[in-house]
């Protein structure tokens, strides 16, 4: 009988688009090996290691009902891959046809097992480009100390992949033609205290730019809290100019405080987090917040460098960088707890007239002006970069605990072009949001003491006091609901073995739950104060 065989080798070196499919005689990695080789140079597929993804870039709405979009990663699932790879190549097999004594090639669809099986190989994973994050503008970065920039498209130094569309940077703009730009963007805008607003807003549109500089790309950052005080004096506004000129769009997401009570939902924040990271968005800004902000999950997310949970419809966790900026907005009469005071820095607009909609602009489409020219304004924050780079790097002179990195870069660069150092602290906040735990604790330690000076009080008798006074208003313990209740006595707890106000709160009885607990509210003398401080120095 006589045979007939096929030269693999040959069929892969020819220049067409066929490939065999695996069979008793070739293995699945196989396969997979040969499907890298063919699809890499047309189809733009990576491996996302730290999230275990096979991902394409792609447009992603911002919402359901809009044509609105930005660029991100979209892990791509086994119909997903099938209809990609059948664009660049032939999946089927050789078979024998007696009548012409030939072999030809059948096509035949790649199965969804198969291409289930095949996104799980180290094969395909690893023979695929490794991608760290989605660029949507180029923005500096360190190579051997030097800063350069990422090229267009994928870019194997750092991971990325930058829009071959995206704003071109001038390198050559001066100094003055960049605060010019910056300056004439914030113009129109009514900051209650000038230029320290101004410059706060500033700081702002440069912290994303910065963030391939920081020793590690995901050191974090604070957040913006964009102040005003009455609708409409354009707080979003003023914060969607850092959403265009990144993404493109104003990205604007829901409130995490709503205005009712006990709505800050950490477990709708952990959903929302993880999306977002999982779709390689560079920043989330929570718009129009009202009443008291206090969400554990926001306290964490902006001070930890990684971030960990169940990824969505698996029981694995998954843990990623954070390397997102954060935002926010919100009108007088907002306020948040007191973790949240190291973590924030406020840009405060302050509108004095009667009807906000009489105001007249001369740039009436700002962001469209934005949008129209993201290199001019990406330029203007390279030549902050590049003059305090030339001038000797010199870190700020100010420096902001929570963001150690941040306060060194921008600081710097900041005090570099004549604005104020965003580390200044900000003594005129409480006049528009407050830390109203502290306020309120520092009064019912006052409170407290003249009723019962240096004498047991037990919980309910401090919550009485705190009904009385209006003090801790956004929670609802005049109703003696039992998870306000709680909540409440979680807070005093925290205030156990401080003193405000010349006043000591401790405790009877060691280990014992706040609504068993016996609590003393004492006067101290100067002295016991000083020693007080100095063990806490100590």
């Amino acid at each position: 009988m006589q045979e007939y065989t096929i030269n693999l080798e040959q069929i892969e070196a020819e220049e067409d688009k066929t490939i065999e499919l695996p069979k008793n005689d070739k293995l699945i990695s196989e396969f997979a090996r040969q499907l890298v080789k063919k699809i890499t140079p047309n189809i733009k597929l990576f491996y996302r290691v730290k999230a275990d993804q096979i991902i394409k870039i792609n447009s992603i709405k911002v919402m359901n009902d809009s044509e609105e979009s930005y660029l991100g990663m979209v892990e791509v699932k086994p119909n997903a891959l099938i209809g990609l790879i059948e664009q660049y190549v032939i999946p089927g097999h050789y078979v024998f046809n007696q009548s012409n004594k030939e072999w030809e090639f059948k096509k035949k669809s790649i199965s969804m097992q198969l291409a289930s099986t095949l996104l799980q190989t180290d094969e395909l994973k690893q023979g695929l480009p490794q991608i760290t994050r989605v660029l949507h503008v180029p923005i500096p970065m360190r190579v051997n100390g030097k800063i350069t920039f990422p090229k267009r498209g994928y870019d194997e130094r750092f991971g990325t992949y930058l829009p071959f569309d995206a704003p071109v940077i001038d390198k050559n703009m001066n100094i003055n033609e960049a605060k010019q730009i910056l300056e004439d963007i914030y113009s129109e805008f009514c900051f209650k205290t000038m230029p320290v607003d101004r410059d706060m807003a500033i700081a702002g549109l440069l912290t994303p730019f910065l963030r391939g500089l920081y020793p590690n790309y995901n050191d974090r950052t604070p957040a913006f809290i964009y102040m005003a005080n009455t609708p409409g004096a354009g707080k979003d506004y003023c914060a969607g100019i850092t959403s265009i000129l990144y993404e493109g769009v104003d990205i604007q997401d829901p409130p995490l405080a709503g205005g009712e009570k006990n709505t800050n939902s950490t477990q709708e924040l952990r959903k929302k987090i993880l999306a977002s990271f999982m779709e390689g968005r560079p920043r989330i800004h929570f718009s129009n917040n009202i009443g008291h902000l206090h969400n554990p999950v926001l306290d964490e997310i902006l001070t930890s460098p990684t971030h960990s949970d169940r990824k969505l419809g698996h029981n694995t966790n998954i843990k990623l960088p954070n390397e997102m900026d954060y935002s926010l907005s919100a009108n007088t009469g907002f306020t948040y707890n007191p973790d949240l005071t190291r973590r924030i820095r406020f840009i405060r607009l302050f509108f004095e007239g009667e009807r906000v909609t009489d105001r007249k602009f001369k740039e009436r489409e700002l962001h469209k002006w934005v949008l129209e020219n993201r290199g001019k304004i990406l330029s203007a924050l390279y030549s902050l970069v590049k003059d305090w780079e030339e001038k000797g790097s010199k870190e700020g002179s100010l420096s902001f605990s929570s963001f150690p990195s941040w306060d060194k870069l921008c600081g710097g660069i900041m005090e570099n072009a004549g604005y104020m150092n965003p580390c200044e602290v900000d003594k005129d906040i409480d006049a528009l949001a407050g830390d109203t735990e502290t306020s309120d604790m520092k009064l019912l330690f006052e409170l407290v003491n003249e009723v019962y000076p240096g004498k047991i009080a037990t919980i309910n008798d401090i919550m009485q006091i705190a009904v009385t006074n209006d003090l801790f208003t956004h929670l609802d313990i005049a109703s003696d609901k039992p998870k306000d209740k709680a909540q409440f006595g979680k807070i005093i707890t925290k205030y156990v073995g401080r003193v405000l106000s010349n006043i000591k709160l401790t405790i009877t009885k060691p280990g014992i739950k706040p609504a068993r607990q016996n609590y003393v509210f004492k006067k101290i003398e100067d002295w016991e104060i000083r020693d007080y401080l100095n063990e806490g120095v100590n």
